[in-house]
């Protein structure tokens, strides 16, 4: 009984959401910003090492 109910109440929560709504579209998108973040601030982190090598 437990099962069915919590099928029906799962069932409601993904039928009562927005088209447009996409949690994972979402979570990816904050993944990959996060990702370019890290990755523009490796590549400043050693622009900058080579410049103090040059100097």
């Amino acid at each position: 009984m437990k099962f069915v109910m919590l099928f029906l109440v799962a069932a409601l929560v993904v039928l009562m959401a927005e088209p447009g709504e996409c949690f994972l579209k979402k979570l990816w998108g904050s993944i990959k910003a996060a990702a370019k973040g890290a990755r523009d601030s490796w590549r400043g982190r050693a622009c900058l090492q080579t410049q103090r090598f040059q100097d």
